[in-house]
């Protein structure tokens, strides 16, 4: 039977101790597209020994996988997303006049390095399955535009130790208690003197981008003559870690230039939001970010309306202590 792309799936479970691979997968990953692509590198010396070719050998030296991973943003499973993007985090609380609703907060750690890796399993399971421990997740982008007729969706990319052929695994139940995040329900907050969350914005947010980069790096440390060649261990590159968020919004005045022309630093909310849970209480994926504007960007949005893009690259902030806060609100009780 010939592999099927409808038919292939990537299933994931995240790892107790990194690069420990999981028997058998929790998740099934509700994906638009994505693979996970094995890789590996070759020593071939050029070698003069008298004849014309000197191309006469080669020994491999590394072995790695890259996985990609693009799926309609899930207020279920972006919980165990963040783990791998923001910190390990395990727990929900429940949030005020909540009886079902459920609040799961991600704050990045400023002392320790403690996200989650995972172990995946990709492909047609009619025709084979590949698993992959040691999964780092280096970008996660969160993108939400209401000049198109679809939802929230979520990228995200990293490194696997190399993709090995494995038997079918025990296969993961679909979470179905997710909802989906559909950009006429986007909301966005821009303080600057009072707390995050106070000054909302109304009737300008357009498109939306969040871009988490994880700053993770790979070692690759020698083992002896057994080795795999495959990375042991992982390190954070700190000048790479942050959140990048870009909004773009209609020109009605200068106030958002303003505030960009002065160089002042925002709290910025939005809140990206689905389905009623109970009360006044939604299911929604939320992003604070800290910094000021920058890369200002003009542009236009339907018939010729004039439209402003900036980025706010998250810096740290003395309140939350962090530079940037993720919240997911959904129903799960667990990842």
């Amino acid at each position: 039977m010939t592999t099927k792309i409808y038919l292939e799936k990537i299933q994931a479970a995240l790892e107790a101790t990194r690069g420990t691979a999981i028997a058998d997968p929790t998740h099934v990953l509700p994906m638009i597209s994505g693979t996970v692509t094995p890789q590996k590198t070759l020593y071939e010396p050029e070698e003069m020994v008298g004849i014309i070719t000197k191309q006469l050998r080669h020994t491999r030296t590394r072995n790695w996988g890259e996985f990609e991973i693009e799926m309609a943003a899930d207020t279920a499973y972006l919980p165990f997303l963040m783990n791998m993007a923001v910190i390990d985090e395990d727990t929900p609380t429940t949030p005020g006049g909540g009886t079902n609703s459920r609040l799961w907060t991600f704050i990045p750690s400023e002392t320790a390095d403690d996200i989650k890796t995972a172990t995946l399993w990709s492909g047609d399971e009619n025709v084979q399955t590949w698993v992959s421990d040691f999964a780092a997740m280096q970008t996660l982008t969160f993108s939400n535009d209401a000049t198109n007729e679809d939802g929230a969706t979520v990228s995200v990319s990293g490194l696997t130790n190399a993709p090995a052929k494995d038997s079918a695994p025990t296969p993961a139940a679909r979470i179905t208690t997710g909802k989906l995040l559909p950009a006429m329900a986007m909301n966005l907050w821009l303080d600057t003197s009072s707390g995050i969350g106070t000054t909302a914005i109304s009737g300008r947010l357009i498109t939306v981008t969040h871009e988490i980069s994880t700053g993770v790096e790979v070692k690759y440390i020698p083992t002896g003559s057994t080795t795999t060649f495959d990375y042991s261990a992982l390190s954070r590159n700190a000048a790479a870690r942050r959140l990048v968020t870009t909004i773009t919004l209609e020109l009605p005045d200068s106030a958002q230039y303003d505030v960009w022309a002065a160089d002042t630093v925002v709290k910025c909310r939005v809140r990206h939001s689905g389905q009623l849970i109970e009360g006044s209480l939604y299911h929604y994926a939320e992003f604070d970010t800290y910094g000021p504007l920058k890369d200002l960007e003009w542009g236009e949005h339907a018939t010729g309306n004039r439209t402003v893009s900036f980025t706010i690259e998250s810096q740290y902030d003395t309140t939350l202590a962090a530079p940037f806060r993720v919240a997911i609100q959904n129903v799960s009780t667990t990842l």
